[in-house]
């Protein structure tokens, strides 16, 4: 299980633990939108917007770096 730090165009930023190659963790999350903000138990679907991942790190489970890439660094072939 490898960990991906990702950070949105807004400056956001969270890690998740996922498995793959550094190569299929960006090809997931580059480009892509997620719901980003803080939850509210009395207003839930508040303070959340969607934010686009503009970089991903990762890392194996050592906490050593296998990559890092930038959307500038997406292949707009490939979607």
């Amino acid at each position: 299980m490898n960990t991906a730090k990702l950070t949105t165009t807004s400056g956001h930023t969270w890690t998740t633990s996922i498995n793959g190659t550094h190569e299929e963790i960006s090809k997931y999350f580059l480009g892509k939108y997620f719901p980003v903000g803080s939850f509210d138990e009395y207003a839930p679907n508040e303070g959340f917007t969607q934010q686009k991942v503009s970089l991903v790190e990762t890392f194996n489970q050592r906490g050593e770096s296998i990559g890092s890439a930038r959307i500038d660094d997406l292949d707009i072939s490939t979607k």
